[in-house]
């Protein structure tokens, strides 16, 4: 059984040419990445017929058409796909799933059946991933440092970082700026927003508050999969550029305690004899640097642990995401499934279906992601 939560912190190095490249293409100009501030205006809310418009940009008809074709060719493949259960590829064949290659896709899904509980390890983005973008009603939901954007209570802190989230966001979505050459401006980005919380000397407990009062919300069945993988004894690592301790309160408060399957590398808070924010542990985790391979040395003992479990499902909802499985020992990128969560700017539909494996468009549920799971715990060697 894996030890209580733990929460880990990333050392910041700056991307390698392979992991950044110095191209203009590698990150398009509107790219939604994790971000320290809600990315949403009166521009960005999806219109009505959004699901419809996105439905016809990429595998309009069944994605399944193209495993059919594939059989002919490739028989090995097509008939292992074939073996994955009925109800994970309906779950894959909805209108709002889409698969640039759905054979790779049900191969890999097949592998990770075939491997069972015990060779799984989920990493999972935080905001707008396991949490929702949208509520009920069609309003953003807010992520971990929206908590301090927002904060009524502190209307100060609250325009200092919107101010900042004003001047940097635009540098982050900056389709003329090379990622290395945006990553010092979210590193500035985030050091002064985490020094504004420290100034304005916030306490744990008015931080407990803020976080139940707060408009972040857990998708649909997200508290019922984070519960099955924990019985299932499966490590669940929550990856995120926000606020760790924003989210080991909320899911405190949600669901009573935080799994103890569930490992935390986010940017953690530090406190003093008087339980106030003093400060924020070292490296800093923005954006651009979420992957494996900034693990410090104290805490690679982790992934260390997990080096037998050679099969990964990977869930984010930004190209930021894209990498948090680099890392992981005895693992190549066979080894992984990519669930993405395209949640607004749906033009990079095409964007997103050639990084990840599945795209979930416009759905607020981890019912598909739990579907998969499902059938992948119900193995145990």
């Amino acid at each position: 059984m894996l030890s209580a939560t733990r929460a880990f912190t990333c050392h910041l190095r700056r991307s390698s040419s392979k992991d950044a490249p110095r191209i203009k293409a590698a990150m398009p100009a509107e790219a939604p990445a994790e971000s320290a501030a809600p990315l949403f205006t009166a521009e960005s809310t999806m219109a009505p017929d959004t699901t419809t418009q996105l439905r016809q940009v990429i595998l309009p008809s069944s994605p399944y058409k193209s495993l059919a074709a594939a059989a002919t060719t490739n028989g090995t493949a097509a008939a292992r796909a074939a073996t994955v259960p009925a109800a994970v590829r309906a779950a894959l064949q909805q209108e709002h799933v889409k698969m640039k290659n759905p054979e790779r896709a049900l191969a890999k899904i097949a592998k990770m059946i075939e491997g069972g509980a015990d060779e799984l390890l989920v990493i999972s983005d935080f905001d707008h991933t396991m949490s929702r973008a949208y509520d009920e009603k069609g309003e953003r939901c807010w992520t971990t440092h929206g908590v301090f954007d927002n904060a009524q209570e502190m209307a100060d802190l609250a325009k200092k970082c919107k101010d900042l989230s004003a001047h940097y966001l635009p540098i982050e979505f900056d389709g003329n700026m090379t990622i290395e050459e945006k990553i010092p401006h979210m590193e500035a980005w985030w050091r002064q927003s985490h020094d504004a919380i420290v100034e304005k000397g916030v306490q744990r407990e008015v931080l407990e508050k803020l976080v139940l009062n707060s408009n972040i919300r857990l998708r649909d069945a997200a508290d019922s999969l984070m519960a099955h993988l924990d019985a299932a004894r499966v490590p669940l690592v929550m990856f995120s550029a926000g606020i760790g301790d924003i989210i080991s309160i909320f899911l405190a408060q949600r669901l009573g305690a935080v799994p103890s399957n569930m490992h935390i590398i986010s940017n953690m808070m530090t406190y003093d004899d008087k339980k106030v924010v003093s400060g924020f542990r070292e490296p800093l985790i923005h954006t651009f640097n979420k992957n494996g391979k900034v693990i410090s040395k104290e805490e690679v003992n982790f992934f260390h642990e997990m080096r037998k479990r050679d099969n990964v499902i990977l869930m984010g909802d930004s190209m930021g995401d894209l990498h948090m499985d680099v890392g992981v020992e005895n693992h190549s990128e066979a080894d992984t499934l990519k669930i993405a969560f395209l949640n607004q700017k749906i033009h990079l539909l095409d964007f997103y279906t050639a990084n990840y494996d599945v795209v979930i468009v416009d759905d607020q549920s981890m019912t598909v992601p739990r579907t998969i799971m499902d059938a992948i715990t119900a193995t145990r060697k």
